[in-house]
C-alpha cells in the first residue's frame, strides 16, 4: 500500500516508527502466546471487512500491549487490484468517487458490525476521543451554524467549546495516537490529516450508532 497510502499520510510517515498504531493489519508479527491468548475474531473478517485486525489491535491496546509500525518493510502482502484501499485514482474525480464508495460501505451491516466490535474492545481514551469527534461535527458545527442566526452569545459559547474540543483532540493526536509522526515542520500537513481523521472517525461513529439503533428495534420486533 506504500504507493496508494493517503499522500498527507505518507507525507507525515515516511522513513519514521509510529509508535502506537491500533490497527493490527495483515502484516503482524507477534509473540505465539499473545495471538494464543487473544485470538483473531474472524466473524469480523472478510469479505466486506478487514475490521478484525483492528479489533484485535484495540482488545491488545486495552491489555497493556502496544503495536509498533516499523520504518522499513519486512513484508509485502498482496490484495486484489479491485481493493478500494489499493487501487489508483486516475484523477480527482476518481478520487471523489473512490471515497463516497468508502463513506458508504461504513453504513453497510456487515462493516457496521465489526466497527462496533473494535468500538467496545478499545480503551477508554479513545472511545472518549470518536465520541468528541462525532459531538464535532454533528452537534456542535451545526449548532454554530444555526446559532448565527438566532443569538450571538449562543454562536460564541458553541464557539470556545468546538475550539476546545478540537484542540484537545488535537494534543491527544500528537501524544497518544499518532505518536512518532508529528513533526512541527509539517504543522500544516498534520493538521489536514488531523480534520480527515475527525470525518472519518465521526462517520464511523454514527454508522455504529445507528447500527445499534436499527439492531434494537429489530429485536423488539422479533419478540
Amino acid at each position: 500500500m506504500l504507493d496508494t497510502a493517503f499522500p498527507l499520510y505518507m507525507k507525515l510517515s515516511y522513513g519514521k516508527i509510529h509508535k502506537r498504531t491500533i490497527a493490527a493489519t495483515e502484516n503482524l508479527l507477534i509473540y505465539t502466546d499473545i495471538i494464543k491468548k487473544f485470538q483473531y475474531n474472524e466473524e469480523l473478517g472478510p469479505p466486506y471487512s478487514s475490521d478484525e485486525d483492528i479489533e484485535l489491535g484495540a482488545r491488545l491496546l486495552k491489555n497493556g500491549l502496544k503495536i509498533h509500525s516499523l520504518n522499513y518493510i519486512i513484508y509485502s502482502h498482496l490484495k486484489p487490484d479491485t481493493s478500494l484501499y489499493i487501487t489508483k485514482s486516475k484523477s480527482i474525480i476518481d478520487k471523489i468517487k473512490k471515497s463516497i464508495i468508502i463513506i458508504k460501505s461504513y453504513f453497510t451491516k456487515y462493516v457496521q458490525k465489526g466497527f462496533y466490535a473494535f468500538f467496545k474492545s478499545l480503551p477508554t481514551i479513545d472511545k472518549i476521543f470518536y465520541i468528541i469527534y462525532f459531538s464535532i461535527v454533528f452537534i456542535l458545527l451545526p449548532m454554530f451554524i444555526l446559532s448565527m442566526f438566532v443569538l450571538h452569545v449562543i454562536t460564541i459559547s458553541i464557539f470556545i467549546l468546538t475550539t476546545g474540543f478540537i484542540l484537545s483532540g488535537f494534543i491527544y493526536e500528537v501524544l497518544i495516537d499518532l505518536s512518532g509522526l508529528f513533526d512541527l515542520r509539517k504543522v500544516h500537513l498534520f493538521m489536514a490529516y488531523y480534520m480527515l481523521i475527525i470525518i472519518n472517525r465521526s462517520l464511523r461513529f454514527a454508522s455504529m450508532i445507528w447500527y445499534i439503533f436499527i439492531t434494537k428495534i429489530e429485536a423488539k420486533l422479533r419478540r
